[in-house]
Parts: structure tokens; sequence; C-alpha cells
């Protein structure tokens, strides 16, 4: 194979090795967008050298050869390129597997076509080898596919011109001015292909087409090394957009998806894939009143964005912004900042702010409690002693006063055992030891232990002391629970009252027990008040004192064990008391009840 060089071989092949160490260079020093425009540098230097040896070759065969080594270059130019454009300027999230598969392979059909002509003649049909006294060239007749792979060429390299005309007016500044030069050094080859294209060249039968994109590639690439062209430019995106914490979402003004950022497929929940021209609809369980106000065009703000991802709640602050071109609406941009956390934070804020002040109005009621009904009692008792032993009481005043002192005793002693108990579970925090306990029989106990109360009123008792129900709950504080409804009562009970205590099995494996009595019930305005912290208490039948804790322990104590606790309550006809344990065992079932007198 004799090579006969010539000056444009020469000059082909000396700027194709510059083009080629210029690419080497961007590519390991530069950025993403920078490296695609290296390679589009690499595959134009194969173009050119091939070219240029084509040029020196005195026979067909060997002109082929560098014709197909040529073409290498020719088909992939358009595809880089256009690839390049697109992360130039930012447009890459169109870019998807199947697009890039479709362009390289439609490039390597068409190589193929080329490599393969002598068996078909679809790209040349006819060619022969012309010479000059300096170079020789290949004279040929257009075959379809030619015409097709032109077609391709113009139309990626249009597509290309288009993307950047569009920066071009929607940039500013620097950024305007890095677009213009890509235009440019895009325009020159694009113009001299077409001139060859025509055969209007300015080298006679030599294609000007290697050289135009040999001096832009050139001027080009020293502007990328030398002034760090595309340090400020949109391949940024890729660092700046596509590595934000937040979700980035542009939407034209038919609500259709221009552009979007990785973060934002977690948010809506959508799978990685070309969604650009798709119409945005949101994200499940989005209410339709905040998804009409992120697509309102006049709307510009925060929306504050309630959603589930992966079973677990988010909450996003969305940023929204109405794109305009001078007084015409082009669409949104919405931006979705991740504050879950922040909102969990304030949640918690909340939850602590509000035990804080119920511990504060407890701590506030058993003060009150303490200094009016604990210091009465013991301060009438300190008195009588006292006058007793200045001789100030005979023995009969004693005995008069005895039994009211003794109730007073009585009052302070049951609210000493609740205000222990309390203050256990509180120093113990939320320690609970729940075991399996015939709860029927504590009844009967805590009956036992009040006989003297139930007598005093002549009250009737109903309640079944063969049943035997097995809960499973802590059995200290439910023994507490149990003693003080009995107590509340008897307490609102009038001479000659019932009082009926059941036991049955509720749904969800609990027991509910009820105590109802026919006392002097409840005041439907009261009927709240009486589980809460707020100091409230009233007298009973026979004036007896009470505090009000019973009833708010109770209820801590029924909660703790998983359970609930309500009351119902006419007035002047009774109350019901009920409250829900967990069930371990039912041996017995209730069959009727039983009158006992206590």
């Amino acid at each position: 194979m004799e090579i006969l060089l010539n000056s444009y071989s020469l000059l082909l092949i000396g700027f194709s090795l510059i083009t080629v160490l210029l690419a080497m260079v961007m590519y390991t020093r530069l950025g993403v967008s920078a490296k695609w425009f290296g390679a589009c540098m690499a595959v134009i230097a194969i173009w050119a050298a091939g070219y240029g040896l084509s040029l020196a070759q005195d026979t067909l065969g060997e002109m082929l050869f560098w014709i197909n080594v040529e073409y290498l270059g020719v088909v992939l130019v358009p595809t880089i390129w256009f690839v390049f454009v697109l992360k130039f300027t930012g447009r890459d999230c169109k870019l998807n597997t199947s697009i890039l598969a479709g362009l390289f392979g439609f490039a390597s059909l068409s190589l193929l076509m080329v490599w393969t002509n002598p068996l078909h003649h679809l790209h040349y049909a006819e060619y022969q080898l012309m010479q000059t006294e300096t170079y020789a060239w290949l004279q040929f007749t257009a075959g379809p596919w030619y015409y097709v792979h032109v077609t391709y060429f113009y139309v990626l390299i249009a597509s290309g011109i288009y993307v950047l005309i569009r920066s071009l007016k929607s940039s500013s500044g620097v950024l305007r001015q890095q677009s213009f030069i890509i235009l440019l050094g895009t325009l020159v080859p694009w113009a001299a292909n077409v001139l060859v294209i025509f055969k209007t060249g300015v080298f006679g039968n030599i294609d000007s087409t290697p050289f135009a994109f040999l001096f832009s590639g050139i001027l080009v690439g020293i502007g990328l090394l030398r002034f760090r062209l595309f340090d400020l430019s949109p391949m940024a995106r890729d660092r700046v957009i596509n590595d934000m914490r937040e979700g980035w979402l542009v939407l034209d003004a038919k609500h259709r998806i221009i552009d979007y950022n990785p973060r934002l497929l977690a948010i809506i929940q959508k799978e990685r894939g070309d969604l650009v021209g798709t119409v945005f609809s949101g994200m499940a369980h989005l209410d339709q009143k905040l998804m009409n106000l992120l697509l309102d065009k006049d709307y510009e703000g925060d929306v504050d964005l309630h959603v589930m991802i992966d079973g677990k709640d988010h909450f996003y602050e969305v940023r929204c912004k109405s794109l305009r071109d001078s007084a015409s609406y082009r669409g949104r941009l919405l931006i979705f900042r991740d504050i879950t956390q922040y909102a969990n934070d304030q949640s918690r804020l909340r939850l602590q702010a509000a035990e804080l002040k119920e511990l504060n109005e407890v701590k506030n009621r058993l003060l009150s409690i303490i200094s009016h009904d604990v210091r009465g009692p013991l301060g009438m008792l300190t008195q009588i002693l006292e006058m007793s032993k200045d001789g100030e009481l005979d023995e009969k005043d004693v005995k008069d006063i005895l039994p009211r002192l003794g109730e007073n005793l009585n009052n302070v002693t049951g609210f000493l055992e609740n205000l222990l108990v309390w203050a256990k579970s509180q120093f113990d925090g939320e320690r609970i030891e729940p075991e399996s306990f015939d709860i029927s029989a504590e009844i009967s106990r805590s009956l036992v232990l009040l006989k003297a109360k139930i007598k005093s009123k002549n009250l009737v008792v109903y309640f079944d002391e063969n049943q035997k129900y097995i809960a499973h709950a802590d059995p200290n504080m439910i023994k507490l629970v149990i003693r003080n409804l009995l107590s509340n009562a008897i307490k609102f009970c009038r001479q000659g009252d019932t009082i009926t205590i059941s036991i049955s099995e509720a749904q969800n494996s609990f027991l509910k027990i009820s105590v109802a009595d026919t006392g002097i019930g409840i005041l439907k305005e009261n009927l709240s008040r009486i589980f809460s912290v707020e100091t409230f208490s009233t007298q009973g039948t026979a004036s007896e004192q009470g505090t009000g804790l019973g009833l708010m322990l109770s209820k801590d104590f029924v909660e703790k064990n998983k359970g609930e606790i309500w009351a119902e309550s006419t007035y002047g006809a009774g109350s019901t008391f009920y409250f829900t344990v967990p069930i371990a065992l039912q041996n017995r079932e209730v069959s009727q009840y039983h009158l006992h007198s206590y």
C-alpha cells in the first residue's frame, strides 16, 4: 500500500493529531459535558484522518479502505455531538437507555451499510477513482441509504442547533456567551457540509467539512482548557440540580413535565423513566385542593404537603413559582423541600408541651388538695386534742365530735392511699407488671372492705360472686380502680339505693366491668370533667367530701393497661361507670345475678 501524501492530507492528519491530544486532555481534566465534547473531537479526528489518507491513495481498493475508516467518525459525529448539546444545556434528563441505544444503533447500522456496500450498493450505487496531479478522490452516485444517512445526520445537527438557540434565548450573561460560542462552532462545519452536498465547495472536489469541524473543534477545545468555558455552564446542572436534596420539577402551561431531577422520583413515587411530556398527576393520597394550589398559575408561595412513602409519613414544603415570558404564562417551577425531621420535632415539642401542661395541672391540683382536704381534717384533730387537753371538752362533746372526725380521717386515708399509689406510678415511670388474676374475686374483696359504708346507707348490691373471670393486667392498679368506682357509687347513693356490678366479655379479647347505681347521677355538663386533671369534686349524699383524684387515677391506670374507661349518667336517676381490661381466661359463664346483703 503506497501512500502519496499531499498538502491536504498532511493538513488533515496534522490537525487530527492536535484534535486527539486536546480530546484526551479534556476527557481527563474536565467535567461530564466536556468529556462528551472530547469524545466528539476524537471521532472528528478519525473522520478527518481517514479522509486525509484516502486523498493520498492511487488505487480504488486502498481509497475505499480509508473511506471505511473515515465513516467510523462520520456516523458517530452527529450522535455524540447531539448528546453533548443536551448535556451542555441541562436537558439530558430526556435521555434514557432506550433513546441512547436507538441513536448509537442507527449509527452502527449506517456504518455497517457503508462497510458492506459492495454486497448491495445501497450507499454508493456507483463509484470510481478520480485523480489530479496532486490528489485523488471518489466520484460516486448516491444510493437510497446514502440519503437516509444524510437525513439522519442533518436531523440530529438541526435538533442540536434548535436546543442551543432555545438555550441562548433563555440564558443571560456568561451562559449566553457560552451558548453562542458553541452554536457558532456548530454552524461553521454545517454550512461547509451543505456546500459540499450541493457541489459548491471552496476546495473543488475536496470535502471541506472535516476542515471546518477540525477548526471549530480546536477553537472550542482551546477555549475549554484555557478559559474554562464550561465552568459556569449548564453542565453544572449534573452536580447542582441532580444532587440537590430538594425535588425539582418544571411544568409547562398545560401541566406537562418539562424537566425534573432524580430526587423528585422518590417524592412522587415513580420509577425512573422518560416522564418528560407526560401530564403531572401529583402524588398518592394528595388532597385535590392542594393539587390545585400547586398548579395555580397565579399562586406563588409555599405549600405544605403530607405524603406516605414506603409506609412512612413524609412532610414537604413546596416552593411554587410561575414561569413567565414578558406577560405570557409559560409554566410552573416546583421545588420540594423535605421538612419531615422539622415536622416530627415540632410534633414532639407540642406533645411534650401538652404533657408538661398536664403535669403542671396535676401538681397544682395535688397541692390544692393537700392544702385543703388534708390540712383541714388534721388541723381539726389537732384542735380537738388541744381543747381536750385543756379541759374545754367534756366526754359528751368528744363523743359527739368523734363520728364526724372519723369520717374526715377516713377521707384523708383514702386520699393518701390514692396519692401514694399515683406517686409510686409516677416515680416508677410506665412500668406495668401484668399478670393473670381473678377480677371477680377482687370485686368481692373490695365489697367486704366497704361493707360498713354500704350498711350505713342501707344499700342493696347485686353481684354474682360465683362467676369467675380471669383478667390479664397489673392487679394492684386494677384493684385501686375497682375500689375507687365502688366508693364513688356508694358516695352518691341515697338511703336504700342499689348498686349493680357486672362482668362480661367484650370485643377484641377484653373484659368489660360496669358499676351501676341508682343514686343522684351526674349533671351533663360535669360528665366530661370527671376524668380530667381539672380540679373537680362534689359532695356525696351524706355530705361526704371528695378530691376527684380517684377517678383521674382510675383513668390513668386503665389506659396504662390498654383498656378504656367511661361513664353514662342521667341526673336524678343514677350513673354507670364502665372500664375494660385484657382477658386472660374465662372459666365460667355468668348465668344470673345473686342478691347479697352487706
